[in-house]
């Protein structure tokens, strides 16, 4: 479901240049390259594991940096499944300002955010600040975080429980899609 999502933020912001964080295997990556062939694609893993760049079904393959965005991208669009959970509050805002001022648009899918944690007694908290979702990662607020960054919201869609990314409580899956506001 991830991969039609982001095709579809790919085809409504005219892209030119696709970038996953996170990418894994790249199979999502490598599937948008072969469906837009004309966006130049790149896949940057997260995983220590990474050892060295490559190529493969025209999609560029590298180690996640920050740094990623000190290049120069034409229309770009950052996508990512399950990836910025893991970055603490401090560091993803700092991110996602590097983003805004490099004129990324962005499309993710997350555990749901913050101000949407639902609990089985209490329907909905507002929550302001991110909050330990295990011991490297975070349920953080995107609508609040992406706003104070500088992006607009285009859409953003709650799925039903899903135990993919926690296996012992139901999780809310979130897709959120933004652009630079300038």
């Amino acid at each position: 479901m991830p991969t039609a999502f982001f095709l579809r933020c790919a085809l409504e912001t005219s892209c030119k240049t696709i970038v996953e964080i996170g990418t894994y295997d790249g199979q999502r990556i490598i599937t948008l390259k072969s469906l837009l062939p004309d966006r130049e694609c790149y896949g940057l893993d997260v995983l220590k594991t990474f050892e060295k760049p490559f190529e493969s079904c025209g999609v560029k393959f590298d180690f996640f940096s920050p740094r990623f965005t000190n290049k120069t991208y034409n229309k770009p669009l950052l996508v990512c499944n399950g990836t910025l959970c893991y970055f603490e509050e401090s560091q993803l805002q700092e991110f996602l300002k590097s983003l805004n001022s490099k004129g990324f648009s962005l499309a993710f899918v997350e555990p749901t955010s913050a101000n949407r944690v639902r609990y089985y007694h209490i329907e909905e908290l507002q929550i302001k600040n991110s909050i330990k979702r295990s011991g490297i990662s975070y349920y953080h607020n995107y609508d609040r975080l992406l706003a104070e960054s500088g992006f607009k919201m285009v859409t953003n869609i709650s799925d039903g429980a899903d135990r993919s990314l926690n296996l012992t409580v139901p999780e809310f899956s979130c897709r959120y899609f933004a652009v630079p506001t300038s």
